[in-house]
């Protein structure tokens, strides 16, 4: 029994596959998703489709950049301090959530309800993901805030407008406070 193997590849075009990617990305963790991309792209290989291979996501692992940057404990303190002086509580739930969970100011915005509810927040930055999981307390915190403020999804961390905070709001709040 000697067939030979064909697969048609009218239905199937780039767009396709990215919207294929889209999908693991969006219902598996970024290793699980990137052996299905690599067995899609093995096949496709022994298929001799025209297409172009699917290209993994780059997972960024943990690890201390440059201390110069890193805020202090006594930084930290005194920061909070001020934050709580001026009854600004978001200032300083975002200060916690920064010393908690090693983020940049711009990946703020992906601090959702839907990602608190989960329990860790996917972030997808400069090309790389990183899942961070949230410590109990500090996931707590960021719920009761979200109740407390009508927050039913989307961003934690507006602005007045609704708008999510970017590192501009944060500096001129910070600014305001110290």
């Amino acid at each position: 029994m000697n067939k030979t193997f064909e697969v048609r590849t009218e239905q199937i075009g780039q767009s396709a596959l990215l919207q294929y990617k889209t999908w693991l990305l969006e219902h598996y963790a970024v290793r699980s998703a990137n052996s299905m991309l690599v067995a899609l792209n093995v096949f496709m290989t022994f298929a001799q489709w025209d297409c172009e291979k699917l290209k993994l996501m780059r997972t960024q692992s943990f690890g201390c950049d440059d201390q110069r940057y890193e805020m202090s404990v006594h930084d930290y303190h005194c920061l909070a301090a001020a934050a709580r002086k001026a009854k600004n509580p978001q200032l300083e739930l975002i200060l916690e959530t920064l010393v908690c969970t090693g983020i940049r100011v711009s990946e703020l915005i992906c601090f959702t309800v839907e990602s608190i509810k989960k329990g860790s927040v996917s972030i997808r930055n400069k090309g790389k993901y990183r899942r961070i999981p949230l410590p109990d307390d500090l996931r707590k915190r960021l719920y009761y805030y979200a109740c407390k403020n009508a927050i039913k999804s989307g961003p934690i961390f507006v602005t007045k407008n609704g708008k999510p905070k970017d590192r501009s709001n944060l500096w001129r709040e910070m600014k305001k406070t110290t």
